[in-house]
């Protein structure tokens, strides 16, 4: 249920680390040895810490007070009123059942409860309970808070009829030791080296469906979402950037040696297309490569198979695709209803397939038509499928769901994104940007979590995620 429940929130290992940074934000700002750390399920599918001290001595810009981070982030004159350990990471979750949560070590349990009883008469949560050598307490009817003398928890949302069976599952995780604690897993010990105050490691499996598809690229056929593991960095920038750099691999050594050759495939991004993007997208790639060899990590991939299928019944997308020697940026600018409005730019080493255009229009599938639109230049209709597309005169490609889309790509953007992004852009392998007030428009959750993460990270406007 509680997966259901953030299903279709997006940023790849987003899903993950912003409801959770959301629990931990709305729950201290209310007041404003590690064994603690095997309360993780040792199952989690996705692990991510925090090291609040060390944010706070390093993070610049972007709105975030250094000197007084905590204090704005704990509403209190002394953080360490609350009980809470801040001289240890903290570590977010989600188990392999899709629950969410939130470990912390316990400094002093009296404090602890203290504070709970002060926000309980604040009306900010109900009182703590005692369940055997567990105290529960349940925070704005959707957080459940569980502690034991040395390890806290929080998990949810969750809702009110649920909230005596997750107590439950969170007393198993409280008193586990680290035969079934998350210590000691491949997922931990990556975790643990890297070297950041905000770190994520997940499988791809944690990612909502339609985005792991770019994390797949590269894996054998056979490979299952849970085998690939995205690994990353996380820091805020000038500009209200938030950067995650990060890696794709495997522990399974066959699968990551896939991976290693497909990346070593992608070449530096250049400035042919960045700055023609306008912020305002919801969501974009960009990459550097030869199509003919990459057309064929296309074909190994589940998802991109089903993709080209479908697109090859109307244009020739994989000789399109073979034809590519240079900068590529597929954009979602948003949604039209239900319908996905996106753009594709990408330079051509070759124009050739424009000579098989004819064919394509006579073999068109019934009840679908390909009309010209101009020099080089065609429009594809069919039905509620319906795109523009063409090849400019100094040999790009273009394409997307309108013809203003499509064209656009070609010419700078008036509303780009900022310089700070686009010089972070140019020079990577391939990159991802998220505009993040547009995410939350679209979607519930990410408007309920992104501004509980302002103390932690400042006004992010992008989240800009880069693989390396």
């Amino acid at each position: 249920m509680l997966k259901q429940i953030i299903k279709n929130t997006v940023m790849r290992p987003l899903r993950t680390a912003l409801p959770m940074l959301a629990v931990l934000t709305a729950l201290l700002s209310s007041c404003s040895g590690d064994d603690y750390v095997n309360a993780v399920p040792g199952n989690s599918i996705a692990l991510m810490s925090v090291d609040l001290r060390r944010m706070a001595d390093e993070c610049t810009g972007n709105d975030v007070d250094n000197a007084k981070l905590l204090n704005t982030l704990l509403h209190v004159e002394n953080a360490g009123d609350c009980g809470i350990d801040l001289s240890e990471k903290i570590y977010m979750f989600e188990s392999a059942e899709g629950n969410l949560g939130v470990v912390a070590k316990v400094k002093s349990r009296s404090d602890l409860e203290t504070w709970l009883d002060n926000l309980a008469n604040a009306g900010v949560c109900r009182n703590a309970v005692e369940r055997g050598d567990i105290g529960f307490a349940v925070m704005k009817d959707s957080w459940i808070v569980g502690y034991s003398s040395s390890k806290l928890m929080i998990m949810g949302p969750v809702i009110a009829s649920q909230h005596a069976e997750v107590q439950q599952t969170m007393a198993k995780y409280l008193k586990q030791d680290e035969e079934n604690g998350i210590k000691g897993t491949p997922l931990y010990d990556k975790l643990d080296s890297i070297d950041s105050p905000m770190a994520l490691v997940a499988r791809a499996n944690a990612l909502p469906e339609k985005f792991v598809a770019p994390f797949m690229i590269g894996a054998p056929k056979d490979a299952d979402a849970s085998q690939i593991v995205i690994a990353a960095a996380l820091s805020t920038e000038q500009g209200g950037m938030m950067k995650i750099t990060g890696e794709t691999f495997s522990f399974n050594e066959g699968i990551d040696r896939r991976l290693k050759d497909a990346y070593a495939g992608y070449r530096p991004i250049t400035d042919e297309f960045v700055a023609n993007v306008d912020a305002s997208s919801l969501f974009a790639v960009f990459m550097n490569v030869d199509g003919a060899k990459y057309i064929s990590l296309l074909h190994e991939d589940k998802a991109a198979q089903v993709l080209l299928a479908g697109l090859n019944t109307a244009v020739d997308m994989d000789n399109i695709i073979r034809s590519v020697d240079g900068d590529m940026a597929l954009v979602v600018t948003g949604y039209d209803g239900d319908r996905m409005q996106m753009q594709l730019g990408a330079r051509l080493k070759t124009r050739g397939f424009l000579d098989d255009v004819d064919y394509w229009k006579q073999s068109a599938p019934k009840g679908s038509t390909i009309t010209d639109n101009g020099k080089d230049a065609y429009r594809y209709s069919g039905g509620d499928f319906n795109f523009w597309f063409g090849v400019s005169a100094d040999n790009r490609f273009y394409a997307g769901s309108t013809e203003a889309l499509a064209r656009g790509i070609l010419q700078k953007s008036s509303s780009p994104f900022s310089p700070e992004i686009c010089k972070a852009l140019k020079g990577q392998r391939m990159c991802m940007l998220v505009n993040v007030a547009k995410m939350a428009e679209d979607n519930e959750m990410m408007g309920t979590v992104m501004p509980l993460l302002v103390p932690v990270m400042g006004k992010v406007g992008t989240i800009l995620y880069i693989i390396r």
